[in-house]
């Protein structure tokens, strides 16, 4: 089977490219699919958290890829400010293993910019009474 440059610039594919990415995504391993579960997580709350995407955009660009619908910090918790500054420094280390160091950034800059408790709680906003 020809793999053609159209596949990786994501234009018009023939059927063969269109049967590799079919296959491609059947043979996924459980630890990548494991990667994939985290990622769209970790993406989900990035979106809720930093973007100001509600729950229901977010789900709508989940269904719109065609991912499950996943979160890695509970979307309630988002809206009412409740986060543990370690989480949010994993969401940080998973952005830095994926070099998207912008949301990187993003994520420091909201730590820095917020006060922490000596039991780890950040203080944010809370969505509901603001």
């Amino acid at each position: 089977m020809e793999i053609n440059k159209d596949f990786t610039n994501n234009r018009k594919c023939n059927n063969d490219t269109r049967l590799f990415r079919f296959l491609k995504q059947e043979i996924m391993t459980k630890q990548e699919q494991t990667e994939k579960f985290i990622h769209v997580g970790m993406v989900s709350s990035y979106l809720m958290l930093i973007e100001g995407k509600g729950y229901g955009e977010v789900i709508e660009i989940q269904n719109k890829h065609k991912v499950k619908n996943v979160f890695f910090l509970p979307p309630v918790d988002i809206d009412t400010g409740d986060l543990q500054k370690s989480d949010i420094e994993s969401m940080i280390q998973h952005f830095i293993e994926r070099e998207d160091y912008v949301k990187c950034g993003k994520l420091q800059t909201l730590i820095n910019n917020n006060e922490v408790d000596e039991d780890g709680w950040i203080y944010l906003e809370n969505r509901f009474t603001n």
